[in-house]
Formats: structure tokens, sequence, C-alpha cells
């Protein structure tokens, strides 16, 4: 059925013939941050303090919700005091 499974125990391996959609992490990741950058109208760039959240990572989408924003946003800079 597959010309690159030769045997049974190569049935559930990845090949470029199986499926030409297949990504990497990576490729996702970039095209999932590519589509959300189109999503973002307002290009609005934001600072502000708060105690450091582990959680936090640069390039990291979170939600914004302070006072009257409310927003998707990237992490692009931390600068830790």
């Amino acid at each position: 059925m597959f010309p690159n499974v030769l045997e049974k125990h190569q049935e559930n391996f990845i090949t470029s013939s199986k499926n030409k959609f297949i990504q990497t992490s990576e490729q996702a990741k970039f095209l999932a941050k590519k589509a959300m950058r189109r999503g973002i109208v307002n290009h609005a760039e934001y600072q502000f303090k708060t105690p450091f959240l582990h959680q936090i990572e640069v390039g990291g989408i979170y939600g914004l919700d302070l006072e009257d924003i409310h927003t998707t946003i990237e992490i692009t800079n931390i600068s830790i005091n």
C-alpha cells in the first residue's frame, strides 16, 4: 500500500509519502504565531511592572486583562530589575 513500508513493524513510521501535511513542532508554532499576528488588529505595545511570574516566557501567547484592556498578547521582552 505504501512504498516506504517494507515490513509490518514500519507501518506507524512517518514518511513523506504517507502525509504531506505533517510538520515539525517548530513549523507548527511558527505558523500559529503568524496566524495570531494577523488576528491582532491594534498592534499596540504594552509595558507594565508585575511581580516575577516564572510561567511567563518570551515568545509566549497570553491573554491580557487589565482595567479596560482585554486582548491577546505575545511576550517579546522581559526585564528583571
